[in-house]
């Protein structure tokens, strides 16, 4: 009897183990979470130990803290990234809103990351807006926390920056375009602020490899409270250019055979 009441308490708590090795990984094409009910695919991080909160009746997940460094939520999707030859195109968005209370500082950042280190920006991709543009670009997109391109936000001649964003809900979308061994992205920002969108695009030759992907905040300096609460965030698939050349063809033959059906 001894021996089967072991083997029992064991197999009882093997899935548990795995279930908690396995926290922050996904492998799906077609990935959505609008935080009505579950963020345990995200792996969090924030320097100063405050975790991340779902509020489920909300439909939010985000971060309150006054400690310097990077806020992360992560999740490892094994079904993009690696190498650029091989790697499938795809589409990274979510939805964020910034209610303070406190108004970001001059360098303090908000946005997502992707093809990253779970919780190393340094080694990754990332795409955000600036807290206060200080007269020149708000909107940038890094990597390695590298600015590689970027772009003033602005209405005529009034200066868009984070902290003008403060009640209003912001979308970030990123797109990433593999051809051959180059990696094409086009991110774009927009809010319910205004009617403004604005687009950067950038060719990178030698992309990066790595799989993660998730929501991005940077507190230069302590003592503010940015509250951000992310509403959404999805990834799917992009069809490639020849996905799309398959489906004119397949619709082109289907047009020719409904005319031949019409006349006769």
């Amino acid at each position: 009897m001894y021996p089967m009441k072991k083997t029992t308490l064991l197999l009882i708590a093997t899935p548990a183990l795995f279930s908690s090795a396995w926290a922050g990984v996904i492998n799906s094409t077609n990935y959505t979470n609008d935080f009505t009910s579950s963020a345990s695919d995200f792996t969090t991080s924030s320097p100063g130990g405050t975790s991340w909160v779902l509020n489920t009746s909300a439909g939010e997940f985000g971060y309150q803290d006054t400690t310097s460094g990077n806020y992360l939520a992560s999740v490892q999707n094994t079904a993009f990234g690696g190498d650029a030859s091989t790697a499938l195109s795809f589409n990274l968005n979510g939805t964020v809103s910034y209610p303070g209370p406190d108004s970001p500082g001059s360098a303090d950042q908000l946005g997502l990351f992707f093809l990253g280190d779970a919780d190393d920006p340094s080694n990754a991709y990332h795409f955000y807006i600036r807290g206060v543009n200080q007269s020149g670009p708000s909107i940038f997109l890094a990597k390695e926390e590298s600015d590689v391109v970027s772009i003033l936000a602005s209405d005529g001649d009034f200066a868009h920056e984070l902290r003008d964003y403060i009640g209003s809900d912001l979308t970030y979308d990123i797109t990433a375009t593999y051809s051959g061994s180059q990696l094409s992205i086009t991110a774009t920002f927009s809010s319910t602020r205004d009617s403004d969108t604005y687009t950067l695009n950038y060719i990178d030759s030698s992309p990066l490899t790595t799989d993660f992907f998730g929501m991005y905040g940077k507190e230069t300096v302590g003592g503010r409270d940015e509250g951000a609460q992310w509403q959404s965030i999805s990834m799917q698939t992009v069809p490639e250019p020849s996905t799309y050349a398959l489906f004119a063809g397949v619709l082109g033959l289907v047009v020719v055979l409904v005319r031949r059906r019409t006349k006769q």
